[in-house]
């Protein structure tokens, strides 16, 4: 007596051939459509018909494509600034990085490019008026003061997080989350408080003796301009569109932070000052949250934080359409003989990949067949009698 059961999350049907229990199952992982996006993309993660992609710091951007047609949710967690330091010893931390989300009606095959902040140099350097990179994706430049180990030290600013659609310009983005500006220490000016990333401004910078706003420090991005540097001796750069401003650069005794990438990039750090933030921005997505760094925001991890250490990350999440699955016995047997051929017949009503089991062991030449709309056919030779 033919017998099945059907589970919309884990579609699995049983057939019963007489004593024979033949198991026909496909996951959701794996019955649902592939991205085609580059070989280097994570994987999707899928519960039920829920999914995500978590897109960590690889120091370049990811190229995605829209596996299916909906709503997508993006979330984006800016860079921290570097931490200013010795030698592997941290001194003085950065900033931290801001948080956006928002949503986005996709069409599938649509290309999505990500671009994921990484911390800015700042602590494993050794010499003294080095030039320390700011994180990727728009990190202020710092710069070590010429002297000491433990005082006169810089960090570069922390690059944005963004989601950008149609081309990968800076025009094209959706969604950002700032970057933290790069830690500083000076300790004539006493404890150094970069700005944190935004936010819809990113912080501005400050010292425990001279605190924010003030001139000598570089101030938070906006959403119109990028924050002004600080002036305290050299004057330090302005923060431009998605790019942190260099700290000042004059071969000092001083070091000075650059300023953390965003939507509009903070400004760098005066002499042994603090260094700007940069600005997030959610102006290309619907259901929007903008989060400062010195907020609370959600953890990718699970659970709740306050703000981002270290490199940025990117999270799209979305839903499969509902798909179904139905199992047949060609001519309808319901015994098998040894040595036989079976054709066991799956219908979809969605595109995907189908992998076909006989209990729990995976039937040899059917395993992640690619399946449109309609039937696919597995042809299993049975080693069961009855």
């Amino acid at each position: 007596m033919l017998a099945y059961h059907a589970d919309l999350e884990n579609v699995e049907v049983k057939i019963r051939l007489g004593v024979l229990i033949a198991c026909l199952f496909a996951s959701s992982s794996v019955l649902s459509p592939s991205a085609t996006a580059v070989s280097t993309n994570p994987s999707q993660v899928c519960v039920g018909n829920s999914c995500s992609v978590t897109f960590p710091f690889s120091g370049d951007y990811y190229q995605w494509s829209a596996p299916v047609t909906g709503t997508y949710t993006f979330q984006v967690w800016g860079a921290q600034g570097g931490n200013a330091g010795y030698n592997g010893t941290s001194l003085s931390a950065g900033a931290l990085g801001g948080f956006a989300s928002g949503q986005k009606v996709l069409t599938v095959g649509d290309t999505v490019y990500i671009y994921v902040g990484g911390q800015g140099e700042g602590q494993a350097s050794t010499s003294f008026s080095d030039f320390l990179a700011g994180g990727f994706n728009g990190g202020g430049i710092g710069q070590n003061g010429k002297t000491g180990t433990a005082n006169n030290r810089a960090a570069g600013g922390g690059g944005a997080t963004d989601i950008r659609l149609v081309g990968n310009a800076l025009s094209n983005r959706v969604i950002v989350a700032g970057g933290g500006g790069g830690g500083a220490i000076f300790q004539g000016y006493g404890i150094n408080y970069p700005g944190v990333g935004g936010g819809i401004a990113g912080g501005n910078g400050g010292t425990a003796n001279y605190p924010a706003p003030s001139e000598y420090s570089g101030f938070g991005g906006t959403q119109s301009a990028g924050g002004a540097g600080g002036r305290n001796g050299a004057q330090a750069l302005a923060g431009s569109l998605g790019s942190g401003g260099r700290g000042s650069n004059d071969n000092s005794d001083y070091g000075s932070s650059g300023g953390g990438g965003g939507y509009w990039g903070g400004g760098g750090a005066g002499w042994g000052m603090g260094s700007g933030g940069g600005s997030g921005y959610v102006g290309g997505v619907l259901s929007s949250t903008l989060t400062a760094g010195n907020a609370t925001m959600p953890n990718p991890s699970g659970g709740t934080m306050t703000g981002r250490t270290g490199s940025g990350i990117a999270k799209i999440s979305y839903s499969l359409p509902a798909t179904n699955l139905s199992i047949a016995i060609s001519g309808g047997a319901t015994t098998t003989n040894k040595g036989s051929v079976t054709q066991i017949i799956a219908t979809t009503d969605g595109a995907g990949f189908i992998t076909f089991y006989v209990g729990t062991k995976k039937i040899a030449g059917c395993i992640r067949m690619f399946s449109n709309i309609g039937t696919r056919t597995c042809s299993w030779k049975s080693t069961y009698q009855g």
